[in-house]
């Protein structure tokens, strides 16, 4: 049985942290400020900075 395929495995995770990094880009260029989006998902404004440039 392969790692990838048990729930929380690596895979996994990596696809919902690329998720959540794309629903902060999203966030902020629909013109939300990188100050409350960072906020909001409990990242830095220097990190929602570096993901958004």
């Amino acid at each position: 049985m392969k790692t990838a395929s048990l729930p929380g495995g690596r895979h996994e995770q990596s696809d919902r942290e690329a998720a959540r990094r794309r629903a902060i880009v999203a966030a902020v260029r629909s013109g939300r400020s990188q100050h409350e989006v960072a906020h909001e998902f409990g990242v830095s404004q220097s990190t929602v900075h570096a993901w958004v440039r």
